[in-house]
């Protein structure tokens, strides 16, 4: 088509104009004139390049697609890849209409040796964007360059994602038929670009294929990103067993790489552990690899059952820092697993270790089950005193009901050794209802306890015998008669009373009070020495003259 040279030249001007629109302008009128001279086309390819101006890169690529020169291809592949979408659909559009290519031009780009001219044709075919493009596209992996992969992706890029159903099962398969495992050993860049063409596919189906490249004979950078693309494939859905117990069998393997055991745990991690694999799964928590134990730990807290449950607990006590906190969140995560660390609560030894479950399962108590409160109330019966406090505090926490019981259960347990003169066993469980907070009661009948396995040694100064502590802290309690309760408790004479007011009188200030009271009892004693005894106490106290 002819022109007026001068006003086709004055627009061509207007391309490099300061003002945005106006080279807009210029560029939607050449698209009108399709001039066909070179001087017009070397100013909007020169255009398609203005990285600061989107909407003259689209503009020029639909004037260059008007006068759909031979160089179209050259001109505006770059554009295919352009950071704004509109500019993309622009160079598709343009080169999928086919002006300027004719598929005889596409076939013979493709069979060229020149990788530049295989490049523009994968480009327009991605361009055209159908099912045989697609197919011409793939066939470029057999007899490839890294220029060539990468250009396959790029067209591929695009269209994969946007595939369902029985055409995405479909660009699968063509995929896989692609997969040449002699090539792939020897060629790392082509497993690369199979990989990621796979993982482009939004299907189940793709998880075959991938698993495949994992298992192959492929390099490690190859296996690896089939197993993180495969978690993509897998992730949400139940791709049955095979997938799962492949993965197993890598990461049990002891000659399995380091740099594959990341990819496959990471992998495995988002799938359901199988019943039947559950015993190897739990054998891999003695693994030497800490990605494998701790992977092994998050799959066992998939599993709601008391061996996975069991394992969890004792993976806990005995791991390093960071295997308890992923033991503990995996516990918490089931019935089963929670129940376990109730019941793991009264045989720790550790109160640090018994604090650290009661904070796990703190969150959760609104939400326990009946068995697993019947089972912290247990713990506390058998727990050392420190961690019996823990877990009555903690059961306050579920609503009070739970700790009453469990408080009621050690007290009356505790009577009961007490009652039958155990005053060890009986002071043992009264310190750990003492333990998880004030409670006068206990700590009197714990006192006593003390006090009647008292060797009793009189001394001056302060004395170490614990039923000193325990009952000189009464003298703070509101509403108790600690004299009047000592009077009255049977198994407590009169010499234990004297030894009690000697002694708390030796001690601070807090106490002498206490033990001056307690003298001034036995000074009315029937007993005329012990009588003597502790008024001659009193006067040095200055309590008589």
């Amino acid at each position: 088509m002819q022109h007026d040279e001068t006003t086709v030249s004055r627009v061509v001007a207007l391309l490099e104009d300061e003002a945005a629109h106006r080279r807009a302008a210029a560029a939607v009128v050449l698209t009108a004139l399709a001039p066909e001279d070179e001087d017009t086309l070397e100013a909007l390819r020169k255009a398609v390049r203005r990285a600061d101006d989107p909407e003259l890169r689209r503009r020029a690529a639909e004037a260059i697609g008007a006068i759909a020169p031979k160089s179209i291809v050259n001109d505006l592949r770059p554009l295919l890849k352009d950071a704004v979408i509109e500019v993309r659909e622009a160079a598709k559009t343009v080169l999928a209409s086919g002006r300027g290519v004719t598929a005889e031009d596409v076939a013979r780009m493709l069979e060229a040796k020149d990788d530049r001219q295989r490049v523009s044709a994968i480009a327009v075919l991605g361009a055209m964007g159908n099912r045989e493009a697609r197919r011409s596209i793939l066939t470029q992996l057999s007899e490839g360059s890294a220029r060539i992969y990468e250009a396959v992706k790029d067209a591929l890029e695009p269209l994969l994602p946007k595939l369902e159903g029985a055409e995405a099962e479909a660009a699968v398969e063509e995929i896989a038929a692609r997969i040449d495992r002699a090539r792939i050993a020897e060629d790392e860049k082509l497993g690369l670009t199979v990989v990621a063409l796979l993982s482009l596919v939004t299907h189940e189906a793709a998880a075959g294929p991938l698993l495949d490249l994992c298992r192959a004979n492929a390099p490690i950078p190859v296996r690896a990103a089939a197993m993180a693309a495969l978690r993509g494939a897998v992730q949400g859905r139940k791709p049955g067993q095979r997938v799962f117990k492949e993965l197993l069998e890598l990461v049990e393997a002891p000659g399995t790489p380091k740099a594959l055991l990341g990819p496959a745990t990471d992998t495995l991690v988002v799938l359901d552990v199988p019943l039947a694999l559950e015993p190897r799964v739990r054998k891999l928590l003695g693994a030497d690899e800490t990605v494998v134990r701790r992977w092994a730990l998050k799959g066992l807290g998939r599993l709601d059952s008391a061996p996975a449950a069991k394992a969890l607990v004792e993976a806990l006590v005995t791991g390093d820092a960071t295997d308890r906190e992923i033991a503990l969140d995996a516990a918490l995560s089931t019935n089963s697993g929670k129940n376990a660390l109730a019941k793991a609560m009264g045989k720790l030894t550790e109160a640090d270790k018994a604090t650290f479950i009661a904070r796990g399962l703190r969150p959760h108590l609104g939400t326990l089950l009946q068995a697993t409160l019947h089972a912290l109330e247990e713990a506390a019966l058998e727990a050392t005193p420190e961690v019996a406090g823990v877990i009555i505090g903690l059961l306050k926490g579920s609503g009070g009901e739970n700790a009453d019981r469990a408080h009621e259960g050690l007290f009356d347990k505790a009577m009961k050794l007490k009652r039958e003169g155990r005053y060890g066993d009986a002071a043992d469980l009264f310190k750990r209802i003492v333990s998880a907070g004030v409670d006068a009661e206990a700590r009197y009948q714990l006192g006593v306890c003390e006090l009647m396995l008292s060797k009793r040694k009189l001394a001056r100064g302060s004395n170490p015998d614990p039923c000193l502590s325990t009952l000189g802290g009464l003298s703070r309690a509101r509403d108790f008669s600690l004299l009047d309760r000592l009077r009255e408790e049977p198994g407590v004479d009169e010499d234990a009373l004297y030894y009690l007011g000697f002694s708390l009188a030796e001690g601070n200030e807090g106490s002498q009070g206490l033990g001056g009271d307690i003298l001034m009892a036995v000074a009315e004693s029937e007993n005329a020495k012990l009588a003597r005894m502790a008024r001659n106490k009193l006067t040095t106290m200055g309590w008589m003259d």
